[in-house]
């Protein structure tokens, strides 16, 4: 398992990349382009991922509570078995697929 606790990636060229058991806890995210990455089976507790570019991306079963995935573009993206809270904050987040629109039906 890798750890990235804490990390701060800025305007970071994340793209085709495959996280996979990572430990990425109060890890932020902001403006980073991540389109057709997988994040799977990561804890993500705390993490900030703000205005990523995640299209055609997929996270699945992730930890993501208390984080804050606001203004995400997930155009085409699939978002399944997500270990979510009520601080898990969507804000802005647009392009929502279908998978989107499910978790946040579940949760309310």
């Amino acid at each position: 398992k890798i750890s990235v606790e804490g990390a701060f990636f800025e305007a970071t060229n994340l793209n085709n990349s495959q996280l996979t058991e990572f430990c990425m806890v109060k890890a932020e995210f902001r403006g980073t382009k991540m389109a057709k990455s997988m994040v799977m089976e990561c804890d993500a507790t705390h993490a900030d991922f703000y205005t990523v570019d995640f299209k055609m991306g997929e996270l699945t079963k992730t930890l993501v509570k208390v984080i804050r995935l606001t203004y995400i573009d997930c155009k085409l993206s699939k978002f399944d078995t997500l270990v979510e809270d009520d601080d898990t904050g969507w804000t802005g987040t647009h392009g929502r697929s279908r998978d989107l629109k499910m978790l946040s039906e579940k949760k309310n």
